[in-house]
């Protein structure tokens, strides 16, 4: 997600195994780390879809209840969730309510919402029971609960054409950047600003692209699968992707914290979803084709590209009959790796949303790592990802545990990087307690130092 620290140093995963635990392993890219917390309840194939194995509680609330089970929807957030032209709920997030509704034998009452602040104060009162797609924050953890991701959607930097080259935040000094209201990344956008551009509040996606359009303001940060949505909807020719930030919406159902046993039901029906059905939903919705958006500076460059071989495949035909073809062939290898690559991080994305587990890197150089904010969920702690010295990471393990681990990372640094590091040992839970967590992993890259 453009996060650098995902491309260089030591990555890896610590499960937690619980007090006195034990555990199962499984490598998958580099190695991804499963654990057996409980028995796992069975299910049985109803007609519909697995059945989901409610609690006498959860099952006795949602018969109770059946009016309280109000959802509301963002009409402009689409192809996420937005109102059709008949006004239905529609979109990624309306095809995954229709299995959780079909998995619990349920009808949500949902109403249309044009204004995302009402929405969310509407989700913390209570009136609002469910928010279909909603990213989780540290401030919305207050008053909701959030099930496990169901999509991740990149943030980028939407410009005008007239922009040349990739950009990152930084570059915007000066300029005047567009947020929607109430948004998660009017918080991220708001934090790393640090003064040095204006964030201009909008009030939907399509005021902020139309912004742009028309220079009001000079970029907007918006989810890549909505802004380019929007874009080809609306048929707003001058704009362009002109970089991506190291932010993502991982999409999940927010439900209201007066409802614990419906979030409960909700989490579990999720679960009983295939990560096959999920990934059909997701390319149904987010199949944006954005080769149309390259900046005139590539344009240009293509261009001259093929006024070049035209004035010499006269002369050269030959070569270039032989140039063509191993082009097209590591063209061929290049989307072979990308689909790979797309493929192996959706099975990571899963695998550490399904299982009590959490991702760190580490910089030697630097004596710093960063941990993934399913490492510290893990460990009972609501706190998004967050970069850690080695002092602050030792304070969260065990003294007797500290020179194992320690010296498991030292061997495996002077030994080169080769194979995979392993430790083991006792990490501190928000409620005081140590939990034994394992961790294995393989270094990335390597360089002199």
């Amino acid at each position: 997600m453009g996060n650098p620290w995902l491309n260089k140093g030591l990555w890896a995963i610590g499960s937690c195994l619980g007090p006195g635990g034990a555990c199962r392993k499984a490598a998958v890219l580099l190695v991804v780390v499963l654990f057996l917390l409980g028995a796992v309840p069975a299910r049985t194939q109803a007609a519909q879809g697995p059945a989901v194995e409610l609690t006498a509680e959860e099952q006795a609330w949602l018969e109770a209840n059946p009016e309280k089970l109000t959802l509301l929807f963002n009409t402009e957030f689409p192809p996420i969730e937005f109102a059709s032209p008949a006004g239905a709920f529609t979109g990624m997030g309306a095809d995954v309510i229709a299995l959780i509704e079909e998995r619990l034998g349920v009808t949500f009452i949902k109403t249309p919402s044009d204004d995302w602040n009402a929405h969310l104060a509407a989700l913390q009162r209570g009136a609002c029971a469910v928010a279909p797609t909603v990213v989780a924050t540290p401030e919305r953890e207050r008053y909701a609960f959030f099930t496990t991701p169901y999509a991740v959607v990149p943030v980028v930097i939407i410009t005008s054409r007239a922009v040349l080259g990739r950009i990152i935040l930084d570059d915007l000094t000066g300029s005047r950047v567009a947020v929607v209201s109430g948004y998660a990344t009017e918080h991220y956008v708001r934090d790393i600003s640090g003064g040095r551009f204006e964030v201009v509040k909008v009030p939907d996606v399509s005021a902020g692209l139309r912004a742009v359009s028309f220079g009001q303001v000079d970029a907007l940060v918006e989810s890549l699968a909505v802004a380019g949505y929007v874009i080809e909807q609306e048929g707003i020719p001058n704009l362009r992707v002109a970089g991506r930030t190291d932010y993502a919406f991982a999409e999940s159902i927010g439900v209201s914290r007066k409802y614990p046993l419906l979030f409960s039901a909700i989490q579990k029906a999720l679960d009983t979803i295939e990560p096959g059905e999920l990934a059909a939903i997701r390319r149904r919705w987010i199949a944006l084709d954005i080769s149309g958006w390259l900046d005139p500076q590539t344009r240009w460059l293509f261009q001259v590209i093929n006024v070049f071989v035209t004035l010499l495949i006269g002369v050269l035909l030959a070569v270039s009959l032989v140039l063509r073809r191993r082009l097209k062939e590591k063209v061929a290898d290049l989307k072979d790796a990308q689909q790979e690559l797309r493929e192996q991080t959706e099975v990571i994305r899963l695998a550490v949303g399904r299982a009590q587990a959490g991702a760190w890197d580490y910089r030697p150089p630097q004596q710093r790592s960063r941990f993934s904010e399913q490492w510290f969920a893990m460990l009972g702690y609501a706190t998004p990802g967050a970069e850690l010295s080695i002092e602050e990471y030792r304070a969260f393990v065990h003294p007797e545990d500290w020179p194992v681990v320690e010296q498991s990372l030292t061997d495996y640094i002077s030994g080169g990087g080769q194979g995979q590091m392993e430790a083991e040992g006792r990490l501190r839970r928000v409620d005081g307690d140590w939990c034994w967590v394992y961790s294995t992993g393989r270094a990335v890259e390597w360089d002199d130092q």
